[in-house]
């Protein structure tokens, strides 16, 4: 999952080795460790782009159940004429 970190911190995305993960950097990582880093709120989710138009996510907490659901919506690109 590509996340833009918004704090330095230290994490380890295969349990063995800790690395550092630098703030306003962009970081393609394994969901678990990218989910925490969002939950913490010392990262966001970068937008990605696909060949036929931008996937927008949104991280929406549920404060009763710590549950995060993502929701998706493509927006198709204008044809140029």
């Amino acid at each position: 999952m590509k996340i833009k970190m918004l704090k330095t911190v230290k994490g380890s995305p295969n349990g063995i080795d800790i690395l550092e993960y630098e703030s306003g950097e962009i970081y393609n990582l394994p969901k678990e460790l990218a989910d925490i880093f969002i939950h913490e709120g010392w990262a966001k989710i970068e937008e990605k782009i696909i060949e036929e138009g931008v996937i927008e996510e949104k991280v929406v907490e549920i404060p009763e159940t710590q549950v995060i659901k993502r929701e998706k919506k493509v927006i198709k690109h204008k044809e140029k004429k």
